[in-house]
């Protein structure tokens, strides 16, 4: 994967309008510079750049804590909470140091061009915004508040890239094929596109599922930034898409239905399942989760990690295992011998997640014990095996056994037996039974 361009922007009368000045590192209190949030979107949509904040501001906690404050606001008025702090969470704050950038973006640089300004230059330099020629034009068509859609006409930008007074344009975004799914409530595993799940290997994206083999259901996915602590934690019914560079992005499904359709290899039939499913999903949102809060990572007692303001008992996973758990705990197997008609000497009592992790284990066992025979063990139906009472002498069984059961039980009755699992007898090299 291509090593993407690390863009550094100042803050101050760049993304912020600064018409107030100075008033504390922490007190921003000045709209954006006209079109800096469109800016954002599309540096971060792109997928070529990575982007740092670079301010005076940051070398101060609540000067970096007032520049993502300001971001998330503006970011969430301009496209909404989903979008927004997708966008948001791309955006990196500096911390005061003057980072190694392909490019600087600031309204007090001169751009070298081999040529060394005079010092006269230099000490009659100004902003963009402080300039007379724009100062003079804003305040002669009474924008005061905002210089900016003047500047390009006063920078000689040709008049037929303008429409009308205010110099605003209607633009329509170039045709763009994208790969997109819907992340809605108890979506199997399998449904998962084969490029997410490159993402999820290349940890650009995590997913968290519950249940076993093919009906394993996923329950949250979080998209990983780029040199952010801020993961996103995808809502219900919104869309991941891939843009053209491999970057993942995030959008409600009203705005990726008004700005996306199908081509070929849409598949209706997942479209229906979404459809459906959205009737009956809970609402998720992260309104409640504050927009400042600062994200870290943690370690669980199981050895996966986990994104969290702060740290918590359990997992996303774990939680949900132990959730699950409470509600429906797991069977309990036992494995004996049948040395007596209806009574099993136990091998184990143990609890599995199904009847295969038990009868692998049983056979596991058994193999065991006389491995000089070189025995091998297989699963029989002989006559009567739902009824340990009515089998034979001279089975190994594996029964689900009640929950009076002790756990040093040591033998065990049909009365304790809830259901006969599996049967085994054991066969010599020649096939024999032994």
């Amino acid at each position: 994967m291509a090593r993407k361009k690390l863009i550094s922007i100042d803050f101050d009368g760049v993304l912020h309008s600064y018409a107030s000045g100075w008033q504390g590192a922490g007190t921003v209190s000045d709209a954006p510079v006209e079109g800096a949030m469109d800016f954002l979107r599309s540096i971060v949509e792109d997928g070529r750049f990575d982007i740092v904040i670079s301010s005076s501001r940051c070398d101060r906690e609540a000067g970096r804590e007032a520049i993502r404050a300001f971001l998330d606001r503006h970011l969430v008025e301009a496209y909404g909470e989903v979008v927004g702090l997708t966008i948001a969470a791309c955006v990196r704050v500096g911390d005061g140091t003057k980072p190694p950038s392909y490019l600087h973006i600031d309204d007090r640089a001169w751009t070298f061009d081999g040529v060394w300004p005079s010092l006269d230059a230099i000490d009659g330099f100004k902003p963009w915004n402080k300039r007379d020629d724009i100062v003079a034009a804003a305040a002669a068509a009474g924008w005061k508040a905002s210089p900016a859609p003047l500047h390009a006409a006063v920078c000689g930008i040709p008049e037929a890239a303008t429409s009308d007074a205010d110099l605003a344009a209607v633009y329509r975004r170039l045709p763009l094929d994208v790969e997109a799914f819907q992340f809605v409530p108890d979506m199997l595993v399998m449904h998962l596109p084969d490029w997410f799940r490159e993402s999820v290997a290349e940890s650009k994206a995590t997913f968290y599922d519950r249940g076993d083999k093919d009906e394993r259901k996923v329950f949250d996915i979080e998209l990983e930034q780029v040199d952010s602590q801020y993961p996103i934690e995808v809502p219900a019914n919104a869309w991941v898409v891939r843009g053209a560079t491999g970057s993942l992005y995030v959008l409600t499904d009203e705005e990726f239905r008004a700005g996306h359709q199908p081509i070929d290899g849409y598949d209706e039939d997942l479209a229906e399942i979404s459809r459906r499913t959205i009737e009956t999903a809970p609402a998720q949102t992260v309104s409640d989760v504050p927009v400042t809060a600062m994200m870290a990572l943690h370690a669980c007692d199981c050895g996966e990690s986990y994104f969290a303001p702060e740290q918590r008992d359990q997992c996303p996973a774990c939680a949900e295992k132990a959730a699950v758990e409470t509600v429906m705990p797991k069977p309990r197997f036992a494995l004996g011998t049948n040395a007596m008609p209806g009574t099993l000497e136990l091998f184990f009592l143990e609890s599995f997640d199904s009847d295969d992790a038990a009868k692998a284990a049983s056979v596991k066992l058994l193999e065991s014990n006389y491995p000089e025979l070189e025995l091998e063990y297989r699963e029989v139906y002989p006559r009567h095996f739902d009824d340990i009472d009515r089998l034979k002498a001279g089975y190994d069984v594996l029964v689900e056994v009640t929950p009076e059961i002790s756990g040093d039980a040591t033998a065990v009755n049909s009365t304790g037996v809830v259901r006969v699992v599996a049967v085994f007898r054991s066969f010599d090299a020649a096939g024999k039974a032994a």
